[in-house]
């Protein structure tokens, strides 16, 4: 009977771990497409007094071009493209400021947005008031670095990827989430531990800028193919189910965790035209990562609609040429995949349309450059 027993002991623990695993790595949802074609407009936008050096981000009905030479935002109506007064500039005086790395509105009211300089200084620019204001710098702690401590906010920085933006997201209770990228000379070597006890996201003190905890996974995707130069990933936050989605640059799938780190499940299908030949390895040249971005196939940014719960997720089949796919989820399934001009970038919805831009501007021969501004109605769904 003892025998028996530790027998049936043995058999459900390791029943419990098999439902465990079974639960994380479910992936679901269908590919049920409706939509395959989108109609399109677009506004040029012109882009002369820019450094076009930059990026863009969506608030309210304002889109701003994040300019990181000239140190300036410039405002353009999201309606008509036409540009407003510009803010901001270099120095340290008032409305100043000392560098741009890049700008994030923050979401969910999108009325705010950080700007990052080099240095992690973050200045507040709200456009209602026009006022820029200088708060502190992040506090990773690296004044007591604990090496190799993957738990640690000290072995990680605010992720880098200017091009397609970072997300900065309030929850509340004085608290924002920023993603976060590992810091290689904290580590003693580049090697798995950093895909097992990694983490993608930092719990930031509002007032304080000292980032909490660290908390959040790389997938196993990285353990079988080591991407240090490609860690860059988006997020977005359905802040009614607690939610967050997670799509990391060359992975196909998206990972779904109830707040603030319990993986739920898998969702997602790989968007057409997309190839994922890279070389992996943990001690890439940077040479070697400049040549293959170009050529290399990423997912470049999430959306998450409030108003129809629909899930928009873009990607770049290259650099070079900038050809992108944008797909539509809704409850899990992917119910729309269509080809968006070159170097798309989404935005938001305002009223029944959605909007995007152009995210590398157009040079043409005769010295003209410019940014285009696209919109797309409301998608037509079976409710």
């Amino acid at each position: 009977m003892r025998n028996i027993s530790i027998i049936l002991i043995v058999m459900t623990m390791m029943l419990t771990v098999a439902c465990d695993k079974a639960t994380v790595s479910t992936h679901e949802g269908e590919k049920s497409l409706a939509i395959t074609e989108l109609k399109i407009d677009s506004i040029v936008i012109n882009a002369d007094s820019t450094s076009l050096r930059g990026h863009f981000e969506c608030m309210d009905t304002s889109l701003i071009f994040v300019d990181v030479l000239y140190n300036r935002l410039f405002p353009y109506s999201i309606f008509s493209g036409k540009p407003g007064k510009p803010f901001g500039g270099l120095g340290k005086g008032p409305n100043e400021m000392t560098g741009i790395m890049y700008g994030a509105s923050i979401s969910p009211s999108d009325t705010s947005m950080w700007v990052l300089d080099s240095s992690n200084g973050v200045y507040e620019f709200t456009p209602g008031s026009g006022n820029i204001n200088f708060l502190s710098r992040l506090d990773f702690s690296w004044d007591k670095l604990e090496r190799d401590n993957y738990d640690s906010p000290s072995v990680y920085n605010i992720m880098e990827m200017a091009d397609f933006g970072v997300t900065i997201t309030d929850i509340g209770n004085n608290e924002v989430l920023i993603p976060i990228s590992l810091i290689s000379r904290h580590l003693s070597g580049k090697n798995i531990n950093r895909y097992k006890k990694g983490h993608i996201l930092g719990l930031l003190d509002k007032s304080s800028l000292k980032v909490k905890k660290v908390f959040g996974s790389l997938p196993t995707y990285y353990q079988d193919h080591p991407l240090p130069f490609f860690e860059f990933f988006d997020y977005v936050m359905d802040h009614n189910d607690s939610i967050i989605y997670v799509s990391h640059a060359p992975d196909s799938l998206i990972y779904c965790y109830r707040y603030p780190d319990s993986l739920l499940y898998t969702m997602g299908f790989e968007p057409q035209g997309l190839h994922r030949d890279f070389n992996f390895g943990y001690d890439p040249k940077i040479e070697d990562f400049r040549k293959e971005i170009r050529r290399a196939s990423v997912n470049t940014g999430l959306y998450f609609d409030t108003i129809d719960n629909l899930l928009f997720r873009t990607s770049i089949t290259e650099l070079e040429s900038g050809n992108s796919v944008m797909q539509v989820y809704k409850d899990k399934d992917l119910i729309a995949e269509v080809k968006v001009p070159p170097f798309f970038k989404m935005l938001g919805r305002v009223n029944d349309h959605y909007y995007g831009v152009r995210f590398r501007p157009i040079e043409t021969k005769d010295e003209d450059v410019y940014f285009i501004l696209y919109s797309f109605d409301k998608l037509p769904l079976n409710n």
